[in-house]
């Protein structure tokens, strides 16, 4: 039912993590392999957009 692909979304790292694709960078260029994941700069769009709407949303 989709869970694969949800599992692979959660996973991965997105072009919109700012924070994630440094690290990685870094990470290349020092041959450290890591698994890293971060938060999505769309998904602080959409708590600052939530936000604006005076709605209190917590990251748990």
């Amino acid at each position: 039912y989709g869970a694969s692909h949800i599992l692979r979304e959660m996973l991965t790292i997105k072009s919109d993590d700012i924070i994630g694709r440094i690290k990685i960078y870094k990470n290349l260029i020092t041959g450290i392999q890591t698994c890293i994941s971060g938060i999505p700069e769309s998904f602080h769009i959409l708590l600052k957009e939530i936000q604006a709407l005076c709605l209190d949303i917590k990251i748990l």
